[in-house]
C-alpha cells in the first residue's frame, strides 16, 4: 500500500521503472511465502522485475544509472511491520 501510495502521488517515481527491489530488515517476522505474494503481487501490478536486493547489491548487479546514485528502479526498504 505505501509503494502504490507513493507511485500515486509522485508519477516520476516509476517513469522508465526497470524493477523493483524489496530489502526485508532480518527482524521481520514474514514468512517466505509472504514474501513471494508481495513479489508476485508487484510483478503483476507494475510488469517489472522484482528483486530482494540492497542498495549496496543493486550498486553491484549494475542496476543503476552511471552516476550510481540512481537506481534504475524503485527500492522499497521494510524496517518495521505493524499489525493491524
Amino acid at each position: 500500500m505505501a509503494l502504490e501510495e507513493l507511485i500515486s502521488t509522485d508519477t516520476a517515481l516509476n517513469e522508465n521503472m526497470e524493477y523493483v527491489s524489496l530489502d526485508f530488515d532480518k527482524g521481520i517476522p514474514l514468512k517466505d511465502s509472504d514474501k513471494k505474494s508481495i513479489g508476485d503481487y508487484l510483478h503483476s501490478k507494475y510488469n517489472v522485475k522484482i528483486y530482494n536486493l540492497t542498495y549496496e547489491e543493486l550498486i553491484e548487479e549494475g542496476l543503476s544509472e552511471q552516476s550510481e546514485n540512481t537506481l534504475k528502479g524503485i527500492l522499497l526498504k521494510i524496517e518495521k511491520q505493524e499489525k493491524q
